[in-house]
């Protein structure tokens, strides 16, 4: 390991040559590969990003430390320009939100990494520990955050932003929900896409979106609300400019691209631990990314990690291959929705929001026997139905939000519960897209 000093010896230019950045998330999976199937990604992933490399066809991307050795700040450089600098790494500690600048958060330790990721091959990088000034906790430990960035010369164009606490933290929760920019009164919210949660409970890394910040101007789309298409009170993609507009951030917000007019594009999002990972926009001049603002406690060990991937052929391509790369890295197959999903490739029948059996089976049947006609008729028909996607009214959910409380068939909607449900698909055949709120 070295100290501060040497990395700063060795040039603020961290890898050495440009770095393409790699990977995002959208999958909220979380599945431990074993070593066999972890080394096989590895490969897969290599393999496949020697050759983009190849190719040219990602932007080349450099990380950069501040000039300041005392100073956790870095910078994301794209194709020779710099898009985004690093804002201020917090910790929320006995409700108080810990920072460098206010004093109540220290920085006590800097390292450079080598290492080898099971999945992701060798990397190197810069390791950063805080530790909050708030007070000891009751066994004597200290509240600490380390916050590492690491990049893997074999692949070329993967960075990995890490959050690891050693010890326990406590009183980490944020004020709590409030409406979003758009809605400001609560009680006219409709909906929870309309809803966020502010602030986090820790943020590493940070960027500052601030007039000057970024060396080109940066338009951005943030993945936010209940559908993508933002009918019905759901909000839809949020399009603006990166160092203006409002990034919505919260509950319902996921991964976030920023584009340039010549066609280059990087998505930003969690890598792991996903249903705890969050990002927000509520401390003014930055967007962080950390563990939701929701989260109470923070358990000794855990981990929570994000990812920034880069193309230089636009937003579209650059979601695709985020998705591959995650793909590959939790062990499963590259492939494309279009080709290999059944909803894709077969007609099939939906008992979502606004068709006839939305919550409404026929006079005097349930949905088992409502479906059964629906079925009937489609064989009388020659209608070729392949799935069918049942929405929320399938499962026992909580009557004050709507919220999942099992996920099994209910008996008064298929007889005999998820036995009637599987006996309604052996009998149509048809695959089942099952809804789940959340």
């Amino acid at each position: 390991m070295a100290t501060e000093a040497a990395i700063m010896a060795k040039g603020v230019t961290l890898g050495g040559r440009g770095i393409t950045l790699a990977a995002l998330l959208l999958l909220l999976v979380d599945l431990a590969c074993a070593s066999r199937g972890g080394n096989e990604a590895w490969q897969r992933e290599s393999s496949r990003q020697r050759e983009m490399m190849r190719e040219g066809e990602g932007p080349l991307l450099e990380v950069e430390l501040g000039q300041n050795p005392g100073e956790a700040s870095y910078s994301i450089v794209v194709d020779g320009k710099r898009w985004l600098t690093s804002g201020r790494s917090y910790l929320r500690h006995l409700g108080e939100v810990c920072t460098e600048g206010n004093g109540k958060l220290e920085l006590v330790r800097t390292e450079e990494l080598r290492g080898v990721d099971a999945k992701l091959g060798e990397y190197e990088g810069v390791s950063w520990e805080w530790v909050s000034k708030q007070s000891r906790l009751d066994n004597g430990t200290v509240a600490t955050m380390v916050g590492e960035i690491k990049w893997f010369p074999s692949l070329g164009n993967l960075v990995l932003f890490d959050q690891h606490f050693p010890n326990e933290v406590v009183g980490t929760q944020s004020d709590g929900l409030s409406c979003s920019p758009t809605r400001p009164q609560v009680d006219q919210c409709d909906s929870c896409a309309s809803m966020i949660w502010q602030g986090l409970s820790s943020a590493f890394p940070s960027f500052a979106r601030v007039e000057g910040a970024s060396e080109e101007e940066l338009g951005f789309m943030e993945y936010y609300g209940i559908f993508e298409n933002g009918k019905d009170g759901a909000e839809g993609p949020n399009l603006g400019l990166w160092h203006k507009d409002v990034v919505m951030g919260g509950l319902s917000s996921g991964p976030i691209a920023l584009f340039n007019e010549n066609g280059n594009a990087i998505v930003i999002s969690s890598h792991s631990n996903f249903m705890s990972a969050s990002v927000d926009s509520s401390e003014g001049g930055v967007v962080d990314w950390g563990i939701m603002g929701s989260v109470g406690r923070i358990p000794a060990g855990f981990s929570v990690s994000h990812v920034l991937f880069a193309s230089n052929r636009g937003i579209n391509h650059a979601f695709r291959s985020w998705g591959d790369h995650m793909l590959s890295y939790y062990g499963k197959p590259p492939h494309r929705a279009v080709e290999d999903d059944i909803t894709n490739e077969y007609l099939g029948y939906t008992t979502d929001k606004g068709s006839y059996y939305y919550y409404n089976p026929e006079q005097g049947k349930d949905m088992n026997a409502t479906l059964v006609d629906v079925y009937e008729y489609s064989q009388a028909e020659g209608i070729p139905y392949k799935n069918i996607l049942l929405d929320s009214w399938w499962y026992y959910r909580d009557p004050s939000d709507h919220s999942v409380i099992l996920w099994e068939a209910r008996d008064d909607v298929f007889r005999g519960g998820n036995r009637g449900m599987g006996e309604f698909g052996e009998q149509t055949g048809w695959a089942f897209t099952a809804h789940n709120r959340f």
